[in-house]
């Protein structure tokens, strides 16, 4: 048996063309994109979370041929990360591990799961807002002082303070903020 042209779409299709690979000690996901249209071929290989083969990693003796070759049964990575599962760390790569995997790497991602809570970001944007007003008011941008002792790395002394309730207290001096590179 092999895999139908059916079941190698739909695993493409709900892949957001990403490797389905997720860290288990970071919970990160893989970022390698899978396809480009002006590639030539794809970076991305079709694994069997539970090997049809006897010897096989997380072989399945009551699975059948048709089972082995499944949507359910197969999920598609990046060929590093199916040399990882399949060959250099089998041990931590369980078929629940893999299946949890492959439904986590599918699923929509919600828009409230970011870095921040609604609410927190509705803070952020107004912060935001309200220091852009104050930046319009204050006149003059903002003057280098001086280099930073570390190439690259910038130090900022913003005095402005601002408050979710919408006031934003102004520096005491002439100078609002000074930004060192």
């Amino acid at each position: 048996m092999s895999i139908s042209s059916g079941v190698t779409k739909q695993l493409y299709a709900l892949s957001r063309n990403l490797c389905a690979f997720i860290d288990l000690d970071t919970s990160l996901r893989c970022e390698k994109v899978i396809a480009k249209p002006e590639w030539k071929s794809v970076r991305a290989e079709i694994a069997h979370i539970r090997s049809k083969s006897p010897g096989g990693p997380r072989y399945d003796s009551t699975m059948t041929p048709d089972e082995g070759d499944s949507f359910d049964n197969l999920i598609l990575i990046c060929p590093n990360h199916h040399t990882e599962i399949d060959a250099l760390q089998v041990e931590r790569y369980s078929v629940d591990v893999l299946n949890d995997m492959k439904n986590r790497s599918m699923a929509n991602p919600d828009p409230v799961e970011s870095w921040a809570s609604e609410q927190r970001l509705d803070q952020i944007a107004e912060l935001l807002v309200l220091i852009a007003e104050y930046s319009e008011r204050a006149g003059p941008r903002p003057v280098i002082v001086n280099k930073a002792p570390i190439k690259g790395v910038a130090s900022v002394d913003m005095r402005a303070t601002a408050t979710f309730g919408g006031t934003v207290t102004p520096p005491p001096g002439p100078e609002p903020f000074k930004f060192s590179t």
